[in-house]
């Protein structure tokens, strides 16, 4: 591990940004970001402590994201800090080791993705950057991969009766369908976005376990809510808070004609609504309101603040023949309401699996959590167990700077020999001593760091000539 402490790193940043000397402050400071940058610690993140970092000349720097509510949390400051006399910018925070959240940088007032780091969430409105604690995972199973039998896509458009217009589907049949009987359905709301690779990656995530015979063969239908013939209109504001028209299309309309054009399991028991935030909203009204259709329920990150009625609805009925997926994120999510929704279910004793992430109301979130609904739902074998993520206390963690016994480098000056200087410095920028300071002739060289007697630790070295001029950060164990 490179730093051994984020007090270590953070008095590394501005004891070398304070430094009198403008060239060494400079090619130090630029190693740095590079070792930063080339080990995805841009952010920085150690334990629960987290630098967002911007470096470029700037009158402002803020950043925001969803741990303060994108700038509406007025009471939690937003701006980046100049370190030193440098042009880069820190703005500190403590979060969850294993939260993940995206955020924005706002330099001068512009919005812009972090530039240096490579993690991105995309939304329905646009890309966000993603930092990611040290100890999130990654959901691997939403990823693509070139070894798995990949299921098949079918585009149809309904015209409904109840809702008077138009509405598109899309199918997703699992590989080696021909032989399959009696599938159980997924219906997703917000179709295409669950659809999307770099969304909900439900279709690659489903692709993936059921090769990996971890969840039986299953079928989905998503849902598009947009107007087939004007994708800029998306009906979902008007179709999902406890429409009933929009029930009785998926109840009366969608659920025959699939039932009667794919080889399903029409069993209320065997099909799912899944739904996140208005969706969430939708699935937890299709349970109360179409119970007789759907037995299996998976609500993300629901927004029942919309529709309170909801909690009476539940209320008042009679035990429902329902098995529940319920998540939220914590951190700028629907959390109260959802947290009463699960109280509500377990005083009526519904078959609930509940979960809360540090995480927030994006895709990044819901993305992650769908694995474990599907095992839920329809994990085989050893897998019938309810999914848990594995310890994250013993997860690796992400790359750092390469280990050293040497350093190596290419000297190549314009000159076939030049004079050259070597001078090693500690991480807080203080020379330690000059390694040589001699003429030297274009070529690779290496030095022992035992003999140099640098101990374990991290290290800056500074090279010099005439028409050179290098800067590296490097660790020695």
């Amino acid at each position: 591990m490179p730093f051994h402490s984020y007090f270590d790193f953070r008095e590394s940043l501005f004891s070398i940004a304070s430094l009198r000397d403008a060239e060494l402050r400079a090619g130090l400071l630029d190693a740095l970001w590079v070792a930063l940058r080339k080990t995805e610690q841009i952010p920085f993140k150690l334990g629960p402590r987290v630098a967002f970092l911007y470096k470029g000349e700037a009158q402002s720097v803020h950043w925001h994201g969803d741990f303060n509510a994108w700038g509406h949390a007025r009471s939690i400051d937003s701006r980046g800090e100049r370190v030193g006399k440098s042009d880069i910018w820190i703005l500190e925070r403590e979060l969850p080791r294993n939260a993940r959240i995206d955020y924005k940088i706002v330099v001068d007032g512009q919005w812009m993705l972090d530039p240096m780091n490579p993690h991105q969430c995309k939304s329905g409105f646009g890309k966000s950057s993603e930092l990611r604690m040290p100890d999130y995972e990654f959901p691997t199973e939403t990823l693509p991969r070139d070894d798995v039998a990949k299921g098949t896509l079918h585009h149809f458009t309904i015209q409904s009766k109840h809702l008077g217009y138009d509405v598109e589907y899309v199918v997703y049949l699992p590989h080696h369908y021909r032989r399959l009987q009696k599938l159980p359905v997924i219906y997703a709301t917000d179709g295409y976005e669950y659809l999307d690779d770099e969304q909900g990656a439900l279709r690659v995530t489903l692709d993936n376990l059921i090769h990996d015979k971890k969840i039986a063969p299953v079928m989905c239908v998503f849902i598009d809510p947009r107007n087939p013939h004007n994708k800029s209109e998306n009906r979902r504001l008007k179709e999902y808070p406890m429409n009933e028209q929009f029930g009785k299309f998926v109840a009366q309309e969608l659920i025959p004609t699939i039932d009667a054009s794919f080889k399903t399991n029409p069993s209320p028991k065997a099909r799912v609504i899944l739904g996140t935030s208005m969706g969430g909203l939708c699935a937890g009204y299709f349970g109360v309101a179409f119970s007789s259709h759907f037995n299996l329920l998976a609500i993300q990150s629901p927004s029942f603040w919309n529709k309170p009625e909801l909690f009476a609805m539940y209320r008042k009925a009679k035990r429902l023949p329902l098995k529940i997926y319920l998540s939220t994120g914590v951190i700028y999510d629907s959390l109260q309401k959802t947290r009463e929704m699960r109280d509500l279910f377990i005083e009526n004793d519904y078959a609930l699996y509940y979960r809360e992430t540090n995480e927030s109301h994006s895709w990044g979130n819901w993305r992650g959590r769908l694995p474990e609904m599907l095992y839920y739902f329809f994990g085989l074998n050893k897998h019938q167990v309810i999914y848990e993520l594995p310890d994250m206390a013993h997860q690796p963690k992400p790359p750092h700077l390469q280990n050293k016994t040497a350093i190596k480098f290419n000297f190549a000056p314009k000159e076939p020999i030049e004079h050259a200087t070597m001078k090693l410095y500690d991480i807080y920028g203080n020379e330690l001593f000059t390694a040589f300071n001699e003429r030297k002739a274009s070529g690779f060289y290496s030095y022992d760091c035992a003999e140099l007697g640098l101990k374990r630790g991290l290290y800056f070295y500074a090279l010099k000539s005439p028409s050179v001029s290098k800067f590296k950060m490097f660790s020695v164990r």
